[in-house]
């Protein structure tokens, strides 16, 4: 009968949590989406005009100014993705997400052509359209200029959920209060087996006084225990005089039990003092790691528009646009080219860096022709290696034709070896192989060869580290370091075997694709 009633206490109770729940998200999330809708049309109607006003002015004659007009709208709206700017036959002029990624990588990507004819009549009507799909909240504001004319409409993509995280933090205050509840109903429910737990009770104290060596017997109160009451008496009656000799022992016992408890907490009270300082160690060390990982990233931000500046300039002023210059003035120039391409590389890195510490970095892994990367990459740096009198060979087995990463990325880890083994070898040779890993079939070894100084055995784990340089040896330290990431969110390794004085060879796997 108790479990009956007990079963349908927590029938009513779970079916009352899945309605009321259920009512209040219904009707919650509408309000929700009505006020972020409300929002959306706002922002769109007085950032359109901004927009084009900037596109007009500063996307041929000024793109950074453009891109810093476009991060400032972006921001305004946490939850806004991306924007695009559609004409009216299908062309996406510009794509917020794309223009960034276009000027970083300086290539030319091909237009985007809308041909789908429901998307094309929204492009091409005056009115805006709003439609929810998924997780987002598309856009459609048509730009209408003052005399009528419709040339371009806005596609603004905005994230919902960022407008419904409030429902779901209510929803969890409504779980912790029903949660409560069913515990206060649940303690009141524990009043119908009072009887049971008394009679425990009654048994546990008698017991307590047993170990004490007192002898107190129970009387049949609670129907439920007279027998095991009956048992407990015939016990006490059968061992009281074993018990009566062994009082002292008892005692004894009882005090050593007592100091082994107290010790025993101690000692956790100790281990979890500890755990507390080594927990605020470990969380002072992660954000001490995470504040430096922000500081450089702003840093570098910061530093790259400049940059980005003297090298424009101080090219065209070789180039001699602006008038022919001597041959000092030149060859200073030419040094101040240089360095800010170093000082831009090294920032480009440590940027990658914060990413990859952060887990914001992406990699577009697709499937490349290895061979005909190597290949190029043979060709662009054969005139530097043959400038220094140096052999330059490429092998790779016939076998080995393509595998999975990000073309980009091989390159770059591919460059930064070879700079390396240009910079450090004056004679002798550089050699690039690429074939299969004997001990793993779905893995290729890259390998880059050199006879130049080597490096020294306490160095070898060193190099990897961020910011480590070795003696003797100039730079950032931090193209090891970025290309170990780089290969190992590929899927692969990178490791070195060096003699110092003799030379090094680097090595680093990628997967196979079939």
């Amino acid at each position: 009968m108790k479990k009956k009633l007990a079963l349908r206490l927590v029938t009513v109770f779970i079916l009352f949590f899945v309605i009321s729940n259920g009512i209040i998200f219904y009707f919650y999330r509408n309000n929700s989406y009505k006020v972020a809708l409300e929002e959306c049309k706002n922002f769109t109607f007085l950032s359109s005009r901004f927009i084009m006003e900037s596109y007009r002015n500063n996307y041929k004659k000024s793109f950074l100014r453009f891109l810093e007009d476009m991060a400032k709208i972006v921001k305004l709206n946490p939850n806004l993705k991306k924007i695009e700017l559609i004409d009216t036959s299908g062309i996406v002029i510009f794509d917020s997400e794309d223009i960034l990624k276009k000027y970083l990588e300086k290539i030319n990507r091909a237009k985007k052509i809308i041909t789908d004819r429901k998307i094309l009549s929204y492009t091409r009507g005056i009115k805006p359209v709003y439609i929810y799909k998924g997780n987002k909240l598309i856009v459609y504001f048509p730009y209408v200029e003052e005399y009528g004319n419709h040339f371009y409409t806005f596609r603004y993509t905005f994230s919902t959920k960022g407008i419904f995280s409030s429902l779901y933090e209510l929803l969890a205050i409504l779980f912790v209060f029903y949660f409560l509840s069913g515990f206060i109903i649940f303690y009141i429910e524990s009043g119908l087996f009072s009887k049971l737990f008394d009679g425990i009770l009654v048994l546990n104290r008698s017991i307590e006084d047993l170990s004490k060596g007192k002898y107190t017997y129970i009387k049949d109160e609670n129907e439920f225990f007279m027998k095991v009451y009956e048992n407990f008496n015939i016990l006490l009656e059968n061992y009281k005089f074993i018990l009566d000799d062994k009082e002292k022992t008892i005692s004894t016992l009882n005090e050593i039990l007592f100091k082994c408890e107290e010790d025993k907490k101690s000692c956790e009270e100790e281990v979890k003092k500890k755990n507390r300082i080594l927990k605020d160690v470990i969380e002072d060390a992660k954000n001490a790691r995470r504040e430096r990982v922000n500081f450089l990233a702003k840093i570098s931000h910061e530093l790259r528009t400049p940059l980005n500046s003297i090298l424009g300039f101080s090219g065209i002023l070789l180039q001699g646009i602006r008038g022919e210059l001597s041959d000092e003035v030149k060859k200073d120039l030419f040094s101040i080219y240089r360095n800010s391409q170093f000082l831009l590389k090294v920032i480009d890195d440590i940027m990658n860096l914060s990413k990859i510490e952060m887990n914001k970095f992406e990699l577009d892994i697709k499937k490349i022709d290895i061979k005909t990367l190597l290949e190029n990459v043979y060709n662009d740096f054969k005139p530097l290696v043959e400038e220094k009198g140096l052999q330059f060979d490429l092998l790779v087995e016939d076998d080995i034709l393509y595998v999975f990463g990000d073309e980009h990325k091989i390159k770059e880890v591919l460059n930064n070896l070879l700079d390396n083994s240009i910079k450090f070898t004056e004679s002798g040779y550089i050699k690039i192989r690429a074939f299969r890993n004997m001990d793993n079939r779905d893995l290729i070894i890259i390998s880059v060869e050199d006879t130049g100084i080597g490096i020294k055995e306490e160095d070898m784990e060193k190099i990897f580290e961020e910011f480590y340089q070795v003696e003797s040896r100039k730079g950032a330290g931090l193209g090891l370091s970025i290309s170990k990431k780089f290969i190992e969110i590929m899927g692969g390794d990178l490791w070195v075997e060096s003699k110092f004085g003799r030379g090094s060879t680097f090595y680093f796997t990628l997967p196979i694709a079939k």
